[in-house]
């Protein structure tokens, strides 16, 4: 997908038709993503990566606010609206500390959830991701073309400590591997790769052995 394209996460039918209905006839050029519960839009958010999430609070299974929070790392520069039946402080926390950008609830009129959606992404986001250097370190060496078994050598580290440090880092990242963990950073402009003659090529460049 593309940043001018929404991901409506409701598990009721009824509202995901209307909101459909309503932004096809203002916005016929954005492309609309549908998922019933919390769990489908965590699965399908890496591969989608919309720009816009309208995300309902009530769900079953998985509440609004988990989802928020795992969609978040996933999606760090896309605009995500919590769309609720229910003004509450937990909302409003939620918005607060900077999960979420904004609240809407749900009445007989989409027109405020529609105006929301009519920001754009905000690329501030990416700095949430709270990635530490030793963390900016593995991206640089995946990128070099070194795998776990490379980055343990040329850090004098053990493989397991590589092994659980890339996995967090991929976690972070929405991804499940060495190369969509390169690709997503590149995205994100976290990742220069102006240093590499490509991905997946190993660099020039030496890298130091000093324990972050």
């Amino acid at each position: 997908m593309k940043p001018e394209d929404v991901l409506v996460v409701d598990d009721d039918s009824a509202v995901r038709a209307a909101i459909v209905m309503a932004l096809s006839a203002i916005r016929p050029q954005w492309r609309i993503a549908l998922c019933h519960s919390g769990e489908e839009a965590v699965d399908k958010a890496p591969l989608l990566q919309p720009g816009r999430v309208v995300l309902d609070v009530r769900m079953g299974g998985m509440c609004g606010f988990e989802c928020l929070n795992q969609l978040r790392p996933i999606l760090p520069a896309s605009r995500i609206i919590l769309f609720t039946a229910f003004g509450s402080k937990d909302v409003a926390h939620h918005t607060w500390i900077g999960n979420a950008d904004g609240f809407v609830q749900k009445g007989l009129s989409l027109k405020p959830l529609l105006d929301s959606l009519g920001h754009p992404p905000s690329r501030r986001r990416v700095v949430g991701l709270g990635l530490t250097p030793r963390e900016h370190q593995f991206l640089q060496l995946l990128a070099a073309d070194l795998g776990n078994k490379g980055i343990a050598a040329e850090l004098n580290l053990s493989r397991q400590y590589v092994d659980n440090r890339l996995s967090g880092l991929y976690q972070k990242l929405g991804v499940h591997s060495a190369a969509g963990a390169i690709a997503r950073a590149a995205n994100l402009g976290l990742l220069d790769l102006s240093g590499y003659s490509g991905v997946g090529e190993k660099s020039t460049h030496s890298h130091p052995r000093k324990n972050l």
